[in-house]
């Protein structure tokens, strides 16, 4: 007779917790597990569509959808949404066979497909030197705008005023195959005064390596307007200088007319100069995500202007609290008060549920908290071994 097995050896105990996406611990769920690109901006667009008929009847397929692979998860998400086939035959290929010269091909396929081309060009040869230096002026406060693609750019700076600080930003990028040991010289304008402990005049030594790109900001501002110099930033190598800004000779600071024409392109111009109207278009044509909010949070004492910008920021599914908030000042925003209530669980639970037994908070429902299991789980030995419990 076999004798009893008394002891099985086990192995390391391991943690579990249900999750929503592959190997994506509950506490590290964010919303920016799937970033926003060009894919899902198209996609929205075909869901979003009007013409409903014609959608049912256009699979969705994306030019973008290589981009859409930061995570298995969002490669899966792909997968999902893309209306390619699981299996499906091959595409017939038919050449044009009246004219040999015609290098064409026409591929047939039944299914939604994409195609990815490989091209070979031949361009001409451009020369280059070895480091290129690169100069603009921006605002710090104001330093993007965004294309009619919806691609943020660089907004840069051409015109001054005196009493605003400004930045100077120098770019040098090394377009050679080898390290290089360089010296940029850069010089502020004349008139103007360095802050951020800045000098009037830097010398950086710098060490590039191959294909390799520095960047240096410095900031300064003009006390009085005036037509000032500017001497251009230089790149030196072995005391000989290999390459030069191309900057203006002359900056013009001058103070702004009282009727100057308001910038409808920069978001600080229109919420500290433009009506409430000026206000709500540059949010219904710009993304609110990339907007610094907290320049209308004291606009929001009007009721109008308050349901006005909760509902731009709905369509977008862009919430702040800070916005929702004056929902309990404003009485009669109903809607608004509800949706700041639902997104305030620690309101809910620490100053409403006391003195009202009829609001109930769920730390479950809620996903305040994961349930866990531990496998293999062992109970503590509830009798002695030996001398002591083990």
């Amino acid at each position: 007779m076999k004798d009893k097995q008394l002891f099985k050896q086990l192995d390391q105990t391991k943690e579990y917790c249900e999750t929503y996406y592959y190997k994506v611990p509950f506490k590290k769920l964010q919303s920016d597990l799937v970033p926003l690109n060009k894919f899902w901006c198209s996609y929205a667009e075909h869901v979003l569509s009007d013409e409903k008929e014609e959608k049912e009847e256009r699979a969705f397929l994306s030019k973008h959808w290589l981009i859409a692979t930061d995570s298995l998860n969002e490669m899966l998400l792909v997968l999902g949404v893309l209306d390619l086939p699981l299996t499906a035959e091959g595409p017939t290929l038919h050449e044009n066979r009246e004219d040999k010269r015609d290098p064409s091909v026409t591929l047939v396929t039944n299914d939604p497909c994409i195609v990815l081309v490989k091209q070979l060009k031949e361009i001409p040869l451009t020369k280059t030197s070895l480091v290129s230096i690169n100069a603009s002026f921006f605002d710090p406060d104001d330093t993007h705008i965004r294309d009619e693609n919806g691609e943020k750019q660089d907004k840069l700076v051409d015109t001054f005023i005196p009493g605003k600080v400004y930045g100077m930003r120098a770019v040098a990028t090394n377009l050679s195959s080898n390290a290089l040991s360089l010296e940029l010289l850069v010089e502020l304008p004349q008139g103007s005064i360095p802050v951020s402990s800045g000098a009037y005049t830097k010398t950086s030594f710098l060490q590039l390596n191959a294909f390799s790109t520095t960047h240096q900001c410095f900031y300064f501002y003009w006390p009085q307007p005036g037509s000032y110099g500017l001497f251009p930033m230089c790149v030196s190598r072995k005391t000989k200088v290999i390459g030069t800004a191309n900057v203006p000779k002359q900056l013009h600071v001058a103070i702004p007319q009282k009727d100057k024409p308001l910038d409808v392109k920069s978001w600080k111009d229109v919420t500290l100069h433009g009506r409430d109207a000026d206000v709500l278009a540059f949010l219904q044509h710009n993304n609110p995500f990339d907007l610094d909010l907290s320049f209308i949070y004291h606009r929001c004492k009007d009721a109008a202007f308050f349901e006005a910008v909760c509902k731009t920021l709905r369509i977008y599914g862009l919430f702040d609290h800070r916005i929702w908030a004056y929902a309990i000042i404003h009485h009669k925003c109903v809607q608004e008060l509800q949706e700041y209530l639902l997104r305030n669980s620690y309101f809910i639970q620490n100053v409403l549920q006391p003195v009202f037994r009829w609001i109930k908070y769920d730390d479950i429902e809620n996903n305040a908290f994961a349930h866990l299991e531990y496998i293999p789980l062992v109970n503590a030995r509830a009798h002695l071994l030996g001398q002591k419990k083990e």
